[in-house]
């Protein structure tokens, strides 16, 4: 089988330069850590209120029985196709992994 690497073509590596407080916001694995950036703060607030202006969820009272699964939040830098800055994204995820088949 003849590929490319046996034919000597490689992809040349692209790599991106970003400020230091774009990696930090990148590179934030905790709430704690990305609420000291005002950009993040702004993304949870349009990720929340698209999350209520949707209807995705509405709050109940839990009982015993009830598994009440948790969540976290995502963040992700956006760039345009020419390396710039594009936007700042958070999303708030369910950790559906903690559901039982044919419970939850």
């Amino acid at each position: 089988m003849q590929t490319r690497s046996k034919s000597g073509i490689y992809k040349p590596k692209v790599y991106l330069a970003t400020a230091s407080n774009q990696k930090l916001y990148a590179e934030s694995t905790s709430v704690k850590i990305a609420l000291t950036l005002p950009e993040s703060c702004a993304a949870m607030d349009a990720e929340f209120s698209a999350l209520v202006r949707n209807h995705t969820w509405s709050l109940v009272a839990p009982t015993i029985d009830m598994i009440i699964l948790s969540s976290k939040w995502d963040f992700r830098t956006k760039y345009k196709a020419n390396g710039s800055l594009d936007k700042f994204k958070a999303r708030l995820v369910a950790k559906g992994f903690q559901q039982a088949p044919g419970l939850d």
